[in-house]
């Protein structure tokens, strides 16, 4: 869906525990492209600040007391804008300025739908923040429920059987999601590494933590044969409109075979029994990856970018 058009200048404030139905209108209206948003939004139950001093900003427009959401970006770990940031005049700027003048947070990445997040991370190199690595063309890639029932496909072998993920696969998991983690973004989530010329330290216990979290909520599957993960993959999100699905992973043994795309397949037919739609971004240049997806049936609705710092 097309961002409205809000006038060419805006406010900009933090949202509040008040502000909850009308962030909840304005993520219905986007439902995939914001769906990291919507959960946010579900786990912490209102728009208001979090415990960790996380929160939503808005773009505000309308006269005040007939207020509107023209857009939408969550502080947290990351910075997460959704709206037309680059395109109000000022609003970018005024984003990042209150971020630095009201939050302690410092993002580790910028990512979203790809025009306001290289509107955001221009106005963060102006505060002296210098991306370690930008990535600016990935393609926001979308399979609904019922383009899948339409949409004919077929291999020589059955399609293969994925489960969710157990406690007792904690392990497995874990050693799966930072080897994902690890080809992926270039350096371990849980050893320090040097990026860009600094060191880094990450938080491993944090990573943990969130691996656990996703398999306790029931949205890690996996295909794990005699302790060894063969596919993974979670969703980041779930809702009922939308599931995101991040650190999709084959392990290395099975590449080559063609396996891509029916462990894609086989993953859409389980997540779109809980959701009526199943989304992810993949890397443009990552043309392999590309062509699975589109063999199992997703097609491009849009496109991210990701500018690490």
């Amino acid at each position: 869906m097309p961002f409205p058009r809000p006038a060419r200048t805006a406010r900009v404030r933090e949202l509040g525990r008040e502000d909850t139905a009308l962030l909840s209108s304005y993520l219905d209206r986007h439902a995939v492209s914001a769906a990291f948003l919507r959960d946010r939004l579900e786990a912490a139950g209102h728009a208001g600040r979090t415990a960790q001093d996380a929160r939503f900003y808005g773009l505000i427009t309308g006269a005040r007391g007939q207020e509107e959401l023209g857009g939408v970006a969550f502080m947290g770990v990351n910075l997460f804008p959704h709206g037309p940031w680059d395109e109000v005049r000022g609003a970018a700027r005024l984003l990042v300025d209150r971020l630095y003048r009201e939050s302690s947070l410092r993002p580790a990445s910028v990512y979203g739908p790809a025009r306001p997040v290289l509107a955001v991370a221009e106005q963060l190199q102006i505060h002296g923040v210098t991306p370690v690595e930008t990535r600016a063309h990935q393609p926001l890639m979308v399979l609904t429920r019922e383009r899948f029932e339409e949409t004919a496909v077929s291999w020589e072998e059955p399609l293969p059987e994925l489960g969710l993920a157990r406690p007792e696969n904690a392990d497995e998991i874990l050693r799966a999601s930072i080897a994902m983690f690890t080809e992926e973004v270039g350096h371990s989530p849980v050893e320090p590494s040097v990026r860009g010329g600094r060191r880094y330290v990450p938080d491993a216990r944090a990573y943990q933590a969130r691996v656990d979290q996703l398999m306790a909520l029931g949205r890690t599957y996996a295909r794990i044969e005699h302790g060894e993960v063969l596919f993974k993959a979670e969703l980041s999100s779930l809702s009922r409109q939308t599931a995101a699905v991040q650190g999709v992973w084959l392990n290395p043994r099975m590449r080559g075979r063609g396996l891509s795309a029916p462990y894609m397949r086989a993953l859409a037919g389980q997540v779109l029994q809980r959701s009526e739609s199943v989304s992810l971004y993949v890397n443009g240049y990552n043309y392999r990856a590309l062509a699975a997806y589109a063999r199992a049936g997703f097609e491009q609705a849009g496109t991210y970018a990701t500018v690490m710092l």
